[in-house]
């Protein structure tokens, strides 16, 4: 067996590899509208849990900022203030933290099961030499405004209508825009974890546990979908 090397993201292999995986199955036994109705059950699925710990996030370091501010409020429900709970600021801390890294898996587990659906999508429109993006659209939730203010609009083959320099430059502002705007709530999140961590009232080996377990966590929330590249062999037979 010779071997070559090829620089491929965790994303990417999927696709790959799924691709491969469909050459195989020549008569679409397996992989066939039924197992991609499965398959978009699944990516809803995980949508929904990637919306629901969005809300959770930014509930907890709602809780977080009024803490860390000195502030106070009533707790829905449960009638009682939140600076009446024992250890509320280590357990904010730590929730916050836990949440935000459990929101950084669910969104990359949702964009996995979304590379799946694509591939189905590519594999139909390739027969009819049509755009994949609109037949994705059309079976699960996507973000089509992304598609429609980006410059190329069909990656597969020609646009028919060909954009501007003015709406290239118009584009390019509203992507930086848009990142500039997702990371400062995720700077926000990191801010009001290290005030918290930085004023807790407690010291030693608590102290150094609690501080431990946050850095680790929002670390791990943000190397996890970053999606880098690495090389991976690629085993080829010997003819």
């Amino acid at each position: 067996m010779s071997e070559d090397s090829l620089k491929l993201s965790p994303n990417v292999r999927i696709r790959l590899t799924l691709l491969r995986e469909m050459s195989l199955d020549q008569n679409n036994e397996i992989f066939n509208d039924e197992l991609l109705k499965n398959y978009l059950d699944r990516h809803s699925e995980a949508t929904n849990r990637q919306h629901a710990l969005t809300k959770s996030v930014l509930l907890i370091d709602s809780a977080l900022a009024a803490i860390v501010s000195g502030k106070n409020f009533r707790i829905p429900g449960l009638d009682l203030n939140l600076n009446e709970i024992p250890a509320a600021q280590e357990t904010l801390s730590i929730a916050a933290s836990f949440a935000f890294l459990m929101l950084a898996m669910a969104f990359l587990n949702s964009q996995l099961y979304l590379a799946i659906t694509e591939i189905f999508a590519q594999k139909k429109a390739e027969k009819h030499l049509v755009d994949p993006d609109f037949i994705s659209a059309g079976k699960i939730h996507t973000e089509l405004f992304v598609k429609a203010f980006r410059p190329k609009l069909n990656f597969f083959g020609s646009d028919f209508f060909i954009a501007s320099r003015a709406f290239n430059i118009y584009h390019s502002m509203l992507t930086y825009l848009l990142l500039l705007s997702v990371l400062s709530l995720i700077a926000i999140h990191f801010v009001l974890v290290l005030f918290s961590i930085y004023y807790l009232e407690i010291s030693g080996w608590k102290f150094w546990g609690i501080s431990c377990a946050c850095f680790i966590m929002n670390l791990t929330a943000v190397l996890f979908p970053l999606d880098k590249s690495f090389n991976f062999d690629v085993p080829k037979p010997i003819e």
